[in-house]
């Protein structure tokens, strides 16, 4: 389970900095902030869960959960928000799937009319 502190961690690296202040900058947030969800005393509002989503180039609900279920204090709830991500993960890979499927298609309409445009042909008039 990733953890806010990890997410922060691999936000770094990702943007290739090395501070908080560096970070928090990059986040266009409050150094203090990120001094805090580091060292977790604060979590992460849905806010910072967002940038981060966009820095990681991961879906905004999968940082969103990791991190509610990171700060779950009951087995219930940490339940709840672990089978949400795999309701995520199972929804992300079916979108994946029909998009490549529908781009291999669209990509090979021009191949289904031998190259004289499909269905439809011109006419040519004497």
């Amino acid at each position: 389970m990733e953890t806010a502190k990890q997410l922060l961690t691999d936000c770094k690296t990702a943007l290739g900095v090395e501070t908080d202040y560096k970070l928090a900058k990059a986040m266009e947030m409050h150094n203090g902030l990120i001094s805090d969800y580091m060292a977790g005393k604060r979590v992460p509002d849905t806010y910072a869960c967002l940038r981060m989503a966009e820095i990681l180039n991961r879906a905004p609900l999968e940082v969103i959960a990791l991190v509610e279920a990171a700060r779950a204090r009951n087995a219930q709830r940490r339940e709840y928000w672990n089978g949400f991500l795999q309701r995520v993960a199972k929804r992300a890979v079916t979108v994946t799937l029909a998009l490549v499927f529908g781009f291999i298609s669209v990509a090979a309409l021009p191949l289904c009319g031998g190259g004289t445009g499909g269905f439809f042909r011109s006419r040519r008039y004497a």
